[in-house]
């Protein structure tokens, strides 16, 4: 794909130190993108592709050069019909609770890179209406085909079609999700995962107490043939130890970073309407300054060792005001939070 007349697509400056000129401006142009389409897991259809790049340093006698630049792994394209070994696979909507994308934003903290204005919200089905937990969306649903359902959200005028892509692990799926408005279209990939073993939350069969969790965030950077549903963040080595988590204690009801062993803050189990939730703040919930507050929501859990959490977290404004109480919106941080 390119421009008439050999336009840039895009554009973009910087202004890097380079020896010995000092510091610079380097003007880089998107001039082609290549996409090809592959086939993935499955049989579905993927697409790949790079876009080429020219860099030139306007008033500098540097000498402009060209490079590609992947777009990493493969992502799925389309609505592939699933194989009979998927479809029979694909989960029973009605009377069940699932972890799905909100198509409705909400609002986003000015300088929290932990946020963001679309995320996970939790879908509870009855025989055919049902309400999201966060945000408190009632709609109707109708199973549209072997691999496909459709929302119906009245109050809002939207629909939603959810149809399946393929089984990432078991019983977690990669769905896409076509939102249509009154005058808008919105197209999400998300995880789709029954939010089975999470009764009581963390007050109950899974208290964190002494035990220590990997946290691996969906979607996050990371090399690997699963990088859409399990990759590490926050770790600077890359996505092989040490990892990224915490470690939880009792006695102290202090935390400490998992993979160094650093202190971070304290723990604890809220009451009243985050009954079963776990928030955990640095340096400590009763700090002059409160410098993060994390919440944790138990949405599924695979036995002992293997969890996912829905994760909000706020921040300092100004590193000196506390970071405010944590609001359990919609997120896209969902956390893989495997026992240590």
């Amino acid at each position: 794909m390119t421009m008439p007349g050999g336009a840039p697509i895009a554009s973009s400056d910087s202004y890097p130190t380079i020896p010995p000129y000092g510091q610079v401006q380097e003007h880089d142009e998107l001039m082609a993108i290549h996409v090809r389409s592959v086939r993935g897991p499955g049989g579905q259809t993927e697409v790949h592709g790079s876009g080429d790049h020219h860099v030139t340093y306007p008033g500098n006698p540097i000498a402009p050069f060209d490079y590609s630049d992947p777009w990493g792994l493969p992502r799925y394209a389309g609505n592939d019909v699933l194989p009979p070994e998927l479809v029979a696979d694909v989960p029973t909507i009605a009377s069940h609770g699932f972890v799905l994308a909100s198509p409705f934003a909400v609002p986003v903290t000015s300088g929290n890179g932990f946020e963001s204005p679309y995320g996970y919200d939790v879908y509870t089905f009855g025989a055919s209406t049902g309400s999201t937990e966060r945000q408190g969306k009632s709609y109707t649903f109708s199973v549209t085909g072997p691999a496909s359902f459709s929302l119906t959200f009245a109050a809002d005028a939207t629909t939603a079609e959810v149809q399946f892509i393929n089984e990432e692990s078991p019983g977690i799926w990669l769905v896409s999700v076509h939102a249509t408005g009154i005058s808008s279209q919105q197209f999400f990939e998300s995880l789709l995962m029954e939010t089975t073993g999470a009764a009581g939350g963390f007050s109950g069969a899974n208290d964190v107490s002494d035990n220590s969790y990997a946290a691996n965030v969906n979607g996050a950077t990371c090399d690997g043939p699963y990088a859409m549903l399990d990759a590490l963040t926050g770790n600077p080595n890359g996505c092989g130890p040490p990892y990224f988590g915490w470690i939880f204690h009792s006695g102290s009801a202090t935390v400490n970073k998992l993979k160094n062993g650093a202190f971070f803050g304290e723990w604890q189990l809220p009451g009243g309407a985050d009954t079963g939730r776990l928030l955990f703040a640095t340096p400590g919930f009763s700090a002059p300054t409160i410098n993060q507050i994390r919440g944790w929501e138990l949405v599924r859990s695979d036995g002992a060792n293997d969890s996912w959490v829905l994760e909000n977290v706020t921040i300092s404004p100004d590193g000196s005001t506390s970071a405010p109480p944590v609001v359990f919106k919609p997120t896209a941080r969902l956390i893989h939070a495997m026992k240590q």
